[in-house]
């Protein structure tokens, strides 16, 4: 398994919101994003993705980036940002979120080979130490 990282993805599902606002480089970002992430994570592989998902303001209109990024291969590990107005209660947001996606607030998840802990909004990755 194979740990990847990935923050301020800023999709634009329902949001009036487009990336291109901040030039030519922005263009198609979320296919871009996506294209690539096929092409270097695996199914067995974890991705941390730390905040800045999506310009949702509301959970209900966050669930499609969130099926979005579900549909990506990895297990994926998701951390609130300053811009994820959409994040409502860790209770709310686990009802929602498909298989294989995990939110982390004031809590861990284990992924066998190392955790992942935030404590008052600080993320710390452990990897085991003994084999």
């Amino acid at each position: 398994m194979k740990l990847f990282a990935i923050g301020d993805l800023h999709l634009n599902g329902k949001a009036d919101k487009p990336m291109d606002v901040f030039g030519s480089n922005w263009d198609r970002h979320r296919e871009k994003i996506f294209d690539a992430w096929q092409s270097l994570v695996s199914p067995s592989d974890c991705v941390l993705v730390p905040g800045d998902i999506c310009w949702a303001m509301y959970l209900e209109d966050a669930v499609d980036d969130l099926n979005s990024i579900a549909e990506l291969n990895g297990t994926k590990i998701l951390i609130r940002g300053n811009h994820d107005y959409w994040w409502a209660s860790p209770t709310r947001i686990r009802a929602v979120l498909p298989a294989g996606m995990y939110i982390v607030q004031n809590d861990s998840v284990d992924m066998g080979a190392f955790s992942v802990m935030s404590l008052v909004s600080q993320v710390l990755i452990l990897q085991e130490l003994l084999q």
